[in-house]
């Protein structure tokens, strides 16, 4: 299993409720640097491999038409901190600084060496 979460101003983001919700995480997000965590958990028998990654991702600035026009474009309701790096909008993306699969919301390289771990066992 595996889940992602942002984290912004010391704020957990998650999926957005509505677009009210999805305005703030831009918002805060706009112009600005998160994280972005990603947890993964193998279960093979009784052995259990728990890791999480962490990359940097900054925005460029955004107005509030800007965020309006995303959320007008993209499916954000279904995804954390209610952006999509690989989304028609990567372009609001200024610059990331670790796993890009990991913001996409698996980190594949990590999980193929704990995967061959877990085989492994």
């Amino acid at each position: 299993g595996a889940d992602t979460v942002v984290i912004a101003n010391n704020q957990i983001l998650g999926k957005p409720k509505d677009y009210n919700d999805a305005v703030r995480m831009l918002s805060l997000l706009q112009n600005n640097t998160h994280q972005v965590i990603t947890g993964v958990s193998l279960i093979k028998g009784n052995n259990i491999d728990t890791f999480h990654v962490i990359s940097n991702v900054t925005f460029k600035p955004m107005t509030k038409e800007d965020i309006d026009n995303y959320i007008s474009k993209e499916h954000v309701y279904d995804k954390a901190g209610s952006y999509a790096i690989q989304g028609e909008y990567a372009t609001i993306v200024d610059h990331i600084d670790g796993d890009y699969y990991n913001i996409v919301g698996l980190p594949k390289d990590e999980l193929k060496k704990h995967l061959d771990k877990v085989a492994k066992q």
